[in-house]
């Protein structure tokens, strides 16, 4: 194997171990994501399901609300409130590991606790009534009273006791309890269950209940799931979410985000195993809940969810794609978190709440004690209409059937059209009307039109401020009517103090709990994201590697730097045109630079090879080339053969007619001072046309066209440089005969002929020639002589004819054999170009074909008139004179019956 192959072979392998070695460091590893987060850009956005909801505890409700952890009572009023208006899936991304302390049943104190007191002490005074009317009747002795009283004082003090601090007891609630009666009243309530794995654990003090651990691995863990081969995603902890919280949800994911070296989110495990059992992901749960709990089939590169049923879709496996560290990747929507799919502030919640509150309070603590609701035209009382729901939600959070949440979400809708009708209606108007009717009268005394006066007042102020609160609550309504019905809310805590808060491809910073979001997204949407593995990108590496090396071979280094940079640039659009239709993503940094560096490299090796051979083509080839052909030469080395070859190329051969007379008339200085303007000229418009001199002669000149470089208008070229040469002759003449430098005029005769010819370098190392042979090179050479027998000065031959004279005319003449050459071949000879030609030349030159026409079928005759026609036009021409003289001896003496029309001659 030569020294060349070897490298050729060895640049390729070493540019590509050395970059599919750097794949293993961080360094390298975190370069080539980012090239992925690039693409991420160009790649169309997936699409958002609608149904995905934020419940942002945000800066605007921790303002109104107060400072952030709130009483777990708000969270479970919430939760209430969203399965009023029909939520799907809630999701806490809160984490519930500690009981929190008791609370106030703040609705319990201000509604209940008041009338169960006054209850009480109800009785107590109509004991003492009886008891005083008895004595009084004379139906109780007297004597027997203060034994009556000590029993009823002994009796009473310990009901009351007992009734009093059983309502107080009350008022303190359980809100932990609390929260986890709110689940079960929303039926599809998710929370956490904290699953660190090594790398994400830190020290923690909490003490986790053996009980709520065996509930997590009963009842939180998933139990359809074949793992046929081993996560690595394994945890030593968990701290499940407390359980009178837990025990009511619907389940549990953990809540860990993964974040890559480079502090990025971009990927998920949605499966962790503790023990022998295994979780899912905060999201990946209730996912599981909604796709109907299919069977789960964990392999190397993919999560198999068998038989899904999609709402909306037919039932069907869904695979879901695992990157190379088992992880699921994220496809994020474009924009920014607060422009990522619906949201909903927590305080549109809280607000219902006090608006309802409000409201409550107006209408059953000022308007009815008023008198206000007896205006009310309904069919059921108001106040019992709204207990009755109240009813149904506390028998619900306690523990009964669910199924009740229809009637009490049509009962709470009715309540509030006729709340609204009756605010609204006429009830408002009968009142003042009233009132008005009682100020009207003339005898109305003084404090009573006072009275009365500030009643009217008083009644539009209720009025107007119950339907504002009324109105607002309304509006609030609508807005959850608008986003809550079949949502998967996810509740976070987003405002701006919180550190929960990640970076992105597309964002600096974007709330964690998007993370959630936008994985259920990508699996709802199946529209995934998947990177191959890092040999997948090593093996088109090496390929493309091979593939450029073999490329830019013989290439010269601006060509090869072009070719290379295609090659980078392919690499570069193919990755990413595949990514682009398909989300599946190759390393681009490792090919990408593997092209690179190769090309670079060989570009730089063949650089300095051609250095060299530049050296010697100059040397070879700059005595007989011009100098423009010599540097394409150099630059495209490739295409020089040294040696012999066939080539199918155009010889061009001139002479000086009488020379020799010319030369002996000179002295030496004179004849090489004339000659060498001679060739001057005549050399500078071969060159100019891409002709090789191959020698000189005396005054002759032995010149090719289509060598060393090939092109394929070399005949075309040749004819155009004799015709260009005939003419500059016309002007070194008048030169020479100005500047007395020539005795005679010099008339150059050429021939010119295309074929086959064997041209390269012969002689030896130290003495060589570039040159050309063979026959075809013969026939030129004795054209150029054949003009002396027809009078002409530029012969060619036919197939010169066919290829090169597109823009010059010609003029056809005999079938000829010339010396040496067997084969006849037919003359053509060269005018002019198209248009240096007169109207009356080319009219003689059609005549002419006429009379060949008429002699090459023997009508001798008729070709002399023709040929006479002709010499009348033009009185000096050769081949007009020739043909002539033939037709008058063919009139006395016809050639052979046998005669082909072809001459043989017998001069060189």
């Amino acid at each position: 194997m030569n020294r060349k192959m070897i490298v050729f072979i060895l640049v390729p392998v070493i540019v590509s171990v050395v970059f599919v070695v750097l794949n293993l460091f961080p360094f390298f590893q975190t370069i080539e994501i980012k090239f992925f987060d690039a693409l991420l850009h160009i790649k169309p956005e997936i699409k958002e399901n609608p149904a995905i909801l934020f419940v942002n505890i945000d800066e605007d409700s921790i303002g109104k609300v107060g400072l952030y952890p709130w009483g777990r009572d708000i969270l479970a009023d919430g939760l209430i409130l969203m399965k009023e208006f029909d939520v799907q899936y809630v999701l806490f991304d809160i984490e519930y590991l500690n009981p929190s302390p008791k609370g106030v049943n703040g609705v319990y104190l201000s509604d209940t606790v008041p009338g169960l007191f006054a209850a009480v002490f109800s009785e107590i005074n109509k004991d003492i009534r009886d008891l005083v009317l008895a004595v009084k009747n004379r139906q109780f002795p007297l004597k027997d009273t203060e034994e009556y009283l000590e029993m009823l004082e002994s009796d009473n003090n310990t009901k009351v006791m007992e009734k009093l601090l059983g309502y107080v007891n009350e008022i303190a609630r359980d809100n932990d309890e609390y929260l986890g009666q709110a689940a079960h009243f929303t039926g599809k309530a998710f929370f956490t269950v904290n699953l660190p794995t090594a790398e994400e654990a830190i020290e923690s003090t909490l003490d986790v209940p053996d009980e709520a651990k065996q509930y997590a691995l009963e009842y939180i863990s998933i139990k359809n799931i074949r793992v046929n081969d081993p996560l690595p995603y394994i945890s030593n902890i968990i701290k499940p979410a407390i359980l009178p919280i837990l025990k009511k949800g619907a389940g549990a994911g953990y809540p860990n985000v993964v974040i890559d070296e480079d502090g990025v989110l971009r990927r998920i495990d949605v499966i962790r195993k503790y023990e022998n059992h295994y979780f899912a992901q905060l999201t990946f749960a209730p996912l599981l809940d909604l796709l109907g709990n299919p069977d789960i089939e964990v392999n190397k590169n993919t999560i198999i969810l068998k038989n899904a049923r999609i709402p909306g879709k037919d039932p069907r496996d869904i695979t879901i794609p695992l990157t190379e560290d088992r992880r699921v990747l994220i496809n994020w929507l474009k924009d920014d978190f607060n422009n990522s799919f619906k949201h909903l502030s927590y305080y549109n919640l809280v607000e219902h709440k006090k608006l309802e509150q409000d409201l409550v309070y107006n209408l059953f603590k000022i308007m009815k004690p008023a008198g206000f609701l007896n205006y009310y035209q309904g069919e059921n009382d108001l106040s019992a209409l709204y207990h009755y729901a109240e009813d149904i939600k506390k028998e619900i959070l306690a523990g009964g059937d669910t199924s009740g949440i229809h009637e009490y979400r049509e009962v709470r809708d009715y309540f509030f059209k006729e709340v609204g009708i009756f605010l609204n209606g006429q009830a408002e108007n009968q009142m003042i009307r009233l009132i008005d009717d009682i100020l009207s009268r003339e005898n109305l005394g003084e404090d009573e039109r006072v009275y009365y006066t500030d009643l009217r007042s008083y009644t539009i102020d209720v009025f107007a401020k119950t339907k504002k609160i009324y109105d607002d609550l309304i509006n609030n309504r609508e807005v959850l009517e608008g986003i809550l019905p079949g949502s998967f809310s996810i509740i976070g805590w987003t405002g701006i103090s919180t550190t929960d808060i990640g970076v992105t491809a597309f964002e600096k910073e974007y709330m964690n709990v998007g993370v959630h979001a936008s994985i259920l997204n990508t699996i709802l949407q199946e529209d995934f994201l998947d990177i191959l593995p890092w040999w997948v990108s090593a093996i088109i590496a090496a390929a493309v590697a091979f593939l450029v090396a073999l490329s830019i071979r013989n290439l010269k280094p601006l060509f090869s730097i072009i070719v290379g940079a295609g090659f980078v640039v392919g690499i570069i659009l193919c990755i990413s045109v595949f990514f682009y239709f398909t989300g599946i993503y190759t390393n681009l940094l490792t090919p990408t630079l593997v092209c690179f560096f190769t090309f670079i490299i060989r570009t730089f090796i063949v650089f300095m090879e051609t250095e060299k051979e530049k050296t010697f083509i100059r040397g070879a080839f700059s005595q007989y080339l011009s100098t423009d052909v010599v540097n394409e030469v150099i630059s495209s080395p490739d295409k020089l053969h040294l040696g012999g070859v066939k080539k199918y190329i155009t010889a061009l051969f001139t002479d000086i007619r009488g020379f020799s007379s010319i030369s002996e008339q000179l002295d030496p200085s004179d004849l090489v001072k004339l000659l060498n303007h001679y060739l001057t000229e005549m050399s500078n418009i071969i060159l100019s046309q891409k002709g090789t001199i191959d020698k000189y002669e005396g005054d002759a000149i032995i010149s090719f066209f289509g060598a060393p470089l090939s092109f394929t208008d070399h005949a075309e070229k040749a004819c155009l440089s004799a015709a260009r040469m005939k003419r500059m002759e016309r002007l070194l003449n008048d030169h020479f005969d100005r500047e007395k430098l020539s005795p005679a005029p010099l008339y150059t005769r050429i021939g010119i002929n295309t074929g086959e010819m064997v041209v390269g370098n012969m002689g030896t190392e130290k003495k060589m020639d570039y040159t050309i042979m063979g026959n075809a090179v013969n026939l030129a050479a004795r054209l150029e002589g054949v003009n002396k027998l027809y009078g002409t000065w530029i012969l060619i031959a036919e197939q010169t004819q066919k290829e090169g004279c597109n823009t010059i005319i010609t003029r056809k003449l005999d079938k000829v054999r010339v010396v040496g050459i067997e084969t006849p071949v037919r003359l053509y000879e060269i005018i002019d170009e198209k248009e240096m030609v007169k109207p009356e030349v080319i009219e003689a030159l059609e005549t002419f074909q006429e009379a060949l026409v008429a002699f090459e079928k023997k009508e001798w005759e008729k070709a002399l008139k023709i040929f006479e026609a002709v010499q009348k036009i033009l009185p000096d021409d050769g081949p007009s004179r020739i043909y002539v003289e033939r037709c008058t001896k063919y009139l006395k003496e016809s050639p052979p019956d046998n005669w082909d029309g072809v001459f043989d001659l017998k001069m060189k």
